[in-house]
């Protein structure tokens, strides 16, 4: 049996072990074979998987739904629908631990300097409306469609909802290779452009609440980047902007 090494990445349940092994074994399978059914398979809209994505029940609904699904270790995004559209899923106590810790943030550098459009999925329960805190999330996903233009954040309300959404993403759109997105690696260090030679960044922030033309160049020189900002405590905040009430308003606004 394979093992899927357990990450906090928010999963849904396990989907029942024989049939996890089943897409995985037909996936294999279709790698072989005679050329007419190589053929037959190319016509089979494809989408790669990252291995710990089995641990949902996504890739079971989206084999049943006829695409062919092909395993592999992606260490950029979980979904690869495209050569150039990639997709980091998230469930709601998954975004808001991931935007809290700026885990988010690295994953959504490294889908914006690989592909063209980097999408992040967050997966919600209509039956839960008090889930997420919109005060608390809201201006922190503002912030990073902010910093990644390209970022595309889609809302699905079920696995179901999802595999109707990447249908459409891939209509009439080329294959993704598997080599070539396993290929694609995360930067050990990702260095933020430098802010006080930046003046997009510095047009960011001034956006943020409590953050004016008068502080501004203390966050420039003192912060290393927005994903520290965002995980600064108030204490730290005050120390930087040296204005406590200015300290506290920024602080409310990103968490």
């Amino acid at each position: 049996n394979m093992i899927v090494t357990e990450e906090q990445d928010g999963k849904l349940e396990l989907p029942k072990e024989t049939e996890k092994e089943t897409i995985i074994a037909q996936a294999n399978s279709r790698k072989g074979g005679i050329a007419q059914e190589v053929n037959q398979e190319s016509e089979v809209p494809k989408i790669i998987v990252d291995m710990r994505e089995f641990r949902s029940e996504l890739p079971s609904i989206l084999h049943k739904r006829g695409f062919h699904i092909e395993p592999c270790t992606l260490e950029v995004g979980d979904y690869v629908l495209t050569p150039n559209i990639t997709v980091e899923r998230k469930s709601i106590n998954d975004l808001i631990e991931s935007l809290a810790n700026g885990r988010l943030y690295n994953q959504c550098n490294s889908m914006s300097r690989s592909y063209k459009t980097p999408v992040l999925l967050i997966e919600f329960d209509p039956n839960k409306p008090n889930e997420i805190s919109t005060q608390h999330t809201s201006s922190k996903l503002a912030l990073l469609t902010i910093h990644f233009p390209k970022l595309r954040i889609l809302w699905c309300s079920s696995p179901s909802e999802t595999a109707e959404i990447f249908e459409e993403l891939k209509a009439n759109s080329p294959q993704p290779d598997a080599e070539t997105a396993m290929s694609i690696k995360t930067d050990q260090v990702i260095e933020d452009e430098d802010m006080k030679f930046n003046p997009v960044l510095k047009d960011i922030l001034l956006k943020i609440p409590g953050i004016d033309s008068k502080n501004v160049n203390r966050v420039i020189t003192k912060v290393k980047d927005l994903c520290a900002l965002c995980v600064m405590s108030e204490e730290e905040l005050t120390d930087v902007l040296e204005n406590s009430k200015a300290a506290k308003i920024v602080f409310e606004f990103l968490n």
